[in-house]
């Protein structure tokens, strides 16, 4: 009798663990959705309550406190908004002559396509970009103004001081 009472003790003890522990849960709240049983003593089988028994909310509008229900998760499909890469900037100084640095500093240049590439005249005369190819042209630049271009076409472009055809530079577009 007292082995029998010891199993039957540690069963239960090991059945209210497993059953109080929240991190061994499975399946979901509709596994518990079965008929109304009404338990008999230990060791008797439960017997099933007649349908004609169990009441059931009449259609029409619901009570104020309607139970509470579950749902499935659903993943919608993302709307995905690519914002535009943040424009590259690279500064090139027009310097006087006898700048050791020399006339464009620097000045042989690559960058990548969408660059904004911008020539400020740190001399004290009105200076120029001019590309070789007519690719771009500044205009007279004030001393200690800028001016910017964008470099959008792949290429190696050649280009001068408008002002004085001896300085020479590269820009390089890849």
């Amino acid at each position: 009798m007292r082995k029998a009472t010891v199993a039957v003790l540690s069963v239960a003890v090991v059945m209210a663990a497993a059953g109080c522990s929240s991190k061994h849960q499975t399946g979901n709240s509709s596994l518990l959705n079965f008929p109304t049983t009404k338990q008999a003593g230990l060791g008797a089988s439960p017997t099933t309550t007649p349908a004609a028994l169990v009441t059931t909310t009449p259609a029409g509008p619901r009570p104020t406190s309607a139970p509470k229900t579950t749902t499935a998760a659903t993943t919608a499909p993302r709307s995905v908004t690519t914002a535009a890469p943040a424009a590259v900037h690279y500064a090139i100084a027009i310097n006087p002559d006898g700048n050791p640095a020399g006339q464009f500093a620097p000045a042989d240049v690559e960058v990548p396509r969408g660059t904004v590439v911008t020539w400020t005249n740190d001399d004290t005369q009105p200076r120029s970009v001019v590309a070789t190819g007519g690719a771009f042209n500044s205009g007279l630049i004030a001393p200690g103004h800028a001016w910017s271009y964008t470099a959008s076409t792949a290429g190696t472009f050649s280009y001068k001081d408008g002002t004085r055809p001896y300085a020479l530079a590269t820009l390089q577009v890849a």
